[in-house]
C-alpha cells in the first residue's frame, strides 16, 4: 500500500494526534494547516517517535484561493495519495465570513473538503480514500441547496455537516472510496469562539471528554484497514458503520447539491 496521507487541520487537537499515530507507522504525510509556528511546532511532535517524512503547505481554508494554490503544488509533485482526511472544521458563534463572501463552517466544513478532493483527483486511484470528519450535528436537518451561504445560529454548522456527509455519500455513488468519521465530543480548542454561555457549559462537561489522543484511533484505523473492512460511503462511529440520520427529502438532495457547488464553485478549479 503507497502510504502517503493529506491531512488538514493537523496543527494542533484530533489531526496532530492522527498525523502523529500514522507517523509512527511509516506513513508520509502532508499537513495543510493555516499557522506556520503552530505547524512546525506539531511537526515536531509528529516525528518524536519516528523518522517519518512530514512536510506542510499553508492555507487558510476559509480562502477557497488558498485551497487551490495549494493543490496546484501537490499535483506538479505528482505523488499519487492514498488517504486524503478533511479533519479541519469550525463552529461559529455569529455569523463570519471569509475575504471571499463564504460564511465560515460553509467553507471549512463542505466547501473545501470538496474543492480539495475535485482538484486531487488525478492523484487519487481506485483504492485511495477521502476521509471527512463529520458529527451528528448533521442528524435530522432539512437542506435549503439553494441557500448555502446562509447563516442561522448553530443551523449553519449543521447544514455544513449535512452536506459534507451528503457530498461523501455521492462520492461513493462516483466509485470514489469515501467515508464520514465522527470521532465524538472530545477535549479539543474546537468552538473555541463560542459564546460565553456555550464555553461555561463546555468547560462543565470537559472533564468527562476523551482526549484527542483516543479519538485519533479512529481516523487512523479508518485510513489504515483494509479496503474489505469498510462500508463505502458510510458513517463510522468508532470503528463501526452506524449509519447517518438524515431525512429522506435531505437525502434526495445529494446529486442536486453536488451540481449546486460546482455552480458555486465555476471558474476556481478545472
Amino acid at each position: 500500500m503507497n502510504k502517503y496521507c493529506i491531512i488538514t487541520g493537523a496543527s494542533s487537537g484530533l489531526g496532530k494526534e492522527t498525523a502523529r499515530l500514522l507517523a509512527n507507522d511509516g506513513w508520509s504525510l502532508t499537513l495543510i494547516c493555516r499557522n506556520e509556528r503552530k505547524t512546525k511546532k506539531a511537526i515536531e511532535y509528529i516525528t518524536e517517535e519516528n523518522k517519518a517524512d512530514v512536510d506542510y503547505y499553508l492555507g487558510d481554508l476559509t480562502v477557497l484561493q488558498d485551497v487551490i494554490l495549494v493543490s496546484e503544488i501537490l499535483l506538479a509533485r505528482g505523488r499519487e495519495v492514498a488517504v486524503l482526511i478533511n479533519n479541519a472544521g469550525c463552529l461559529t458563534q455569529g455569523r463570519k465570513v471569509s475575504k471571499e463572501g463564504w460564511e465560515f463552517s460553509l467553507a471549512i466544513n463542505y466547501l473545501a473538503p470538496f474543492l480539495l478532493a475535485k482538484c486531487l483527483k488525478p492523484l487519487l486511484h481506485s483504492n485511495s480514500r477521502i476521509i471527512n470528519i463529520n458529527s451528528s450535528g448533521h442528524a435530522n436537518q432539512i437542506l435549503d441547496v439553494t441557500s448555502l451561504n446562509a447563516y442561522s445560529g448553530y443551523k449553519a454548522y449543521a447544514h455544513s455537516k449535512l452536506a459534507n456527509a451528503l457530498f461523501t455519500i455521492e462520492l461513493a455513488r462516483r466509485n470514489q472510496i469515501a467515508i464520514c468519521a465522527d470521532p465524538g465530543a472530545m477535549l479539543t480548542g474546537f468552538g473555541g469562539n463560542l459564546s460565553a454561555t456555550m464555553k461555561l457549559l463546555m468547560s462543565l462537561v470537559k472533564p468527562f471528554l476523551p482526549s484527542p489522543k483516543a479519538a485519533a484511533k479512529q481516523s487512523h484505523y479508518l485510513a489504515t484497514c483494509s479496503k474489505e473492512c469498510l462500508i463505502n460511503g458510510g458513517y463510522y462511529f468508532g470503528s463501526k458503520e452506524i449509519g447517518y440520520q438524515i431525512p429522506e427529502v435531505s437525502m434526495a438532495k445529494s446529486l442536486e447539491l453536488w451540481e449546486e457547488t460546482e455552480t458555486l464553485l465555476k471558474g476556481l478549479a478545472k
